[in-house]
């Protein structure tokens, strides 16, 4: 266990001194505030535009911004969060490779497995603050200015989102144990989440496959229901473990 702490720690620290942290951070933070911000400025903007568009014909009609329509601009943010994020993380193990800096580790008797459960767990602990942070701060603005009275299941709608991104660091660090290039990692985890999409557009599979959860923004007007997600959730979870335990298995048996 001393072993698994102070390897942890020094994945915390390189987030910390690399600046990929904050840099995650920061973006994220944008993320949230950008959503309520549009929302709010939308009939502004269509005020603005309003004279321009009356001169070639076009009749713009008042617009009328709800709680809703700040969260609709947060779930059209989600798809590039999940991108950022990936991208960001996607060097986590081959940037290792690249230096050779385990193998200083790993001989001084650092069990294989306590790497990728690290990894693993430093990736979703930066994951969870960048995320709740980007959708506290969405969900703090939006019930300033909007109340929530009208939104439904705005709190599982969010964590649908959640649960695809650890889907997708599991995925990650899975394909990173195979692949020793940032950018074939990136294409790997590209090619299971559109086979997912292409699967999930069969109907019998549709409401099992982790993409499901993209569609968490159907929940807050109802189009959707909270049991149409339950399947999705576990799923994912379930091939959550199932790429931790591949990875372990395929990392012990690596060539480094």
């Amino acid at each position: 266990m001393r072993q698994f702490l102070a390897f942890t720690k020094k994945e915390w620290r390189e987030q910390l001194r690399t600046g990929k942290f904050w840099v995650l951070a920061i973006l994220f933070l944008l993320f949230g505030v950008s959503a309520p911000a549009m929302a709010k400025m939308t009939p502004w903007l269509y005020e603005t535009m309003r004279d321009s568009l009356a001169e070639q014909g076009l009749v713009v009609q008042a617009v009328t911004v709800t709680a809703f329509t700040s969260w609709q601009q947060f779930y059209k943010n989600v798809s590039i969060m999940l991108l950022v994020f990936v991208i960001m993380a996607s060097g986590t193990l081959t940037g290792e490779y690249q230096r050779e800096t385990l193998i200083p580790v790993l001989t001084k008797g650092l069990p294989r497995w306590k790497v990728i459960v690290s990894k693993s767990l430093m990736q979703i602990l930066c994951w969870s603050i960048c995320y709740w942070m980007a959708f506290g701060v969405t969900q703090l603005y939006t019930f300033w200015f909007w109340r929530e009275d009208e939104v439904k299941h705005w709190f599982l709608a969010g964590s649908c989102i959640y649960f695809m991104g650890i889907w997708l660091i599991l995925l990650m660090v899975l394909i990173s144990t195979w692949l020793e290039n940032n950018l074939n990692v990136l294409l790997g985890v590209g090619g299971v989440t559109l086979l997912c999409y292409l699967a999930g557009m069969w109907k019998k599979t549709a409401s099992w496959m982790p993409t499901r959860l993209l569609q968490a923004g159907k929940l807050l007007e109802g189009a959707l229901k909270p049991k149409d997600f339950f399947g999705a959730i576990g799923m994912a979870l379930a091939f959550g473990v199932l790429f931790m335990m591949l990875a372990i298995a395929v990392f012990n048996k690596k060539k480094i």
